[in-house]
């Protein structure tokens, strides 16, 4: 007998459906899983976050910063070498002039606008001064005066005499604020002062803003030994200009002459 024929399934009944294979999903790695955060945590919000900010065009653009290069850095061993350049006293008015154009030579423009050569002269002025008579305190002073008034036109800095005072009061605190002699009456500070202004290298309004100047601290030394000196400036100022017979009677009793040059002492001293 043949075998029987398969029976086929009727039109309208539904195949069955394959079982879905179910495959092992792999367990995260949490490594990965925190690298991944961290990325999404700095990626840009949006499109426009991710493209570069363009400027304006009315927009300014930011100056660049300025760049400092070696020619705009003080170089300390150049005012090294004008430091040892006044270390003594000139000898007379050509030995000044050389060594002007010497210093002219070793510092460039970026320390001749600074004050660290005037740091450094007021420094040899006082060396040279100490121990010293009044009127030598005058031709130390006289001595270096072209210098000094060829810092002055050199600085771009305003009112820099007022800086020619200040650094003669802290080269003065360095020695401790001497007397110029155990004979005198003389401190050292004043009697530099005294000089300064007698030769006409720091003019009297400069005095009164030193007293006024708050970006430095005088010391309390400074101050004690100065006080005669600032009470005659004021009493000077109200007085004002003598006459000509007057000043001829001042000059010739208290006045002292160094090469040519007439000096208007005033009396005393710290008294």
């Amino acid at each position: 007998a043949k075998p029987a024929k398969p029976e086929a399934p009727k039109e309208d009944e539904p195949k069955a459906a394959p079982k879905p294979v179910v495959e092992k999903t792999p367990k995260p790695d949490p490594e990965l899983v925190s690298r991944s955060a961290e990325l999404v945590a700095d990626a840009p919000k949006n499109e426009a976050a991710q493209q570069p900010k363009q400027p304006k065009e009315d927009e300014p653009k930011a100056a660049p910063k300025p760049v400092v290069g070696e020619a705009t850095k003080r170089d300390p061993g150049l005012v090294s070498r004008f430091a040892e350049l006044v270390a003594d006293a000139p000898k007379n008015e050509a030995a000044v002039k050389k060594i002007i154009a010497q210093a002219e030579d070793i510092l460039t423009s970026v320390e001749l606008t600074s004050t660290l050569p005037l740091q450094a002269l007021c420094e040899a002025i006082v060396k040279q001064a100490s121990g010293k008579t009044r009127n030598q305190v005058d031709e130390v002073v006289l001595g270096w005066a072209p210098l000094l008034i060829k810092l002055v036109q050199r600085s771009d800095w305003i009112r820099f005499k007022v800086q020619i005072l200040h650094e003669i009061v802290a080269a003065c605190d360095a020695v401790s604020f001497p007397r110029l002699t155990k004979e005198t009456e003389w401190a050292l500070v004043e009697a530099l002062f005294d000089s300064l202004y007698t030769a006409d290298i720091v003019e009297e309004q400069y005095f009164l803003w030193w007293q006024q100047d708050e970006s430095r601290k005088t010391p309390d030394d400074a101050v004690w030994q100065l006080r005669h000196f600032h009470e005659w400036l004021e009493v000077a100022k109200v007085e004002g200009e003598e006459s000509e017979e007057e000043e001829e009677d001042v000059q010739s009793s208290s006045a002292g002459s160094i090469d040519g040059h007439i000096h208007r002492r005033r009396p005393g001293g710290l008294r």
